[in-house]
């Protein structure tokens, strides 16, 4: 980190405040995917928390994970 403030220290202020725009900019977007992350992961928990129940063959029964793609659904808006 020292070494990227001193480079910015000798270049001309015009081009240092490009640079420090295009930083802020790459900051808000990291910003937006780890926003979004925890979003998707809220999902996730709250989706296992839930523990769906279907009627199989007239008896309650849980719905694992396995038995469901919703998760799988939800856990891809992670890649997005």
């Amino acid at each position: 980190m020292l070494d990227i403030l001193n480079d910015l220290s000798k270049k001309p202020t015009t081009e240092l405040a490009l640079q420090i725009m295009e930083l802020s900019s790459e900051n808000l977007i990291l910003e937006q995917q780890c926003k979004k992350q925890k979003e998707v992961i809220d999902k996730a928990i709250e989706y296992l928390e839930q523990k769906p129940v279907v009627m199989v063959n007239g008896e309650p029964r849980e719905i694992y994970v396995e038995d469901d793609n919703k998760l799988l659904d939800i856990l891809k808006e992670i890649g997005e």
